[in-house]
């Protein structure tokens, strides 16, 4: 099955650095398969997918040429699609919170403690290799008796969120 490029049809950095899936292919992917992502599919136009898979590479293409990333775009009927390097120009994050974000970390039975993102994507060294977590978390008090780090397992406000802000009156 033929993939489409999310590369812009406006010859932007995106499509203009087609040429560099040869040297951008052997590094390691920046988002791991699952991951939820934005691709660029023109000059101003974006579309929420996951990838799917790494080191895309068509029938057509020469054997050494790849691409980074193979998305499944979201949608009903929605193509596959490649993104032709790993920039933020063609593929970025979807996670809700920068690194360095200041969150609140659910701790089970109501509990929420406060932190910042310190990395995405976490993966600890036992885990599966397609195992991760969007979000590692040092917090900011931590807990008796446990890490001062943490990792919430969804990008959901069930796990993780902005802080609340209360206000006196």
């Amino acid at each position: 099955e033929a993939a489409v490029s999310a590369a812009p049809q406006d010859r932007s950095s995106c499509s203009r650095r087609h040429d560099l899936l040869h040297a951008a292919a052997r590094e390691p992917p920046r988002f791991p398969i699952g991951a939820r992502v934005e691709c660029r599919l023109g000059e101003e136009k974006w579309a929420f997918g996951f990838v799917v898979g790494h080191f895309y590479r068509e029938p057509s293409w020469s054997p050494e040429r790849r691409a980074p990333y193979q998305v499944q775009l979201e949608g009903e009927a929605a193509p596959k699609i490649y993104a032709p390097v790993d920039e933020d120009a063609c593929i970025r994050s979807a996670l809700r919170f920068p690194l360095g974000a200041d969150v609140e970390c659910h701790l089970g039975d109501g509990r929420w403690e406060a932190g910042m993102v310190v990395k995405h994507y976490h993966r600890e060294p036992a885990w599966p290799t397609h195992e991760w977590v969007p979000y590692q978390i040092k917090l900011l008090k931590g807990v008796v008796g446990q890490r001062d780090t943490m990792y919430a397992p969804l990008d959901t406000d069930e796990c993780i969120r902005a802080p609340l802000i209360m206000t006196g009156t």
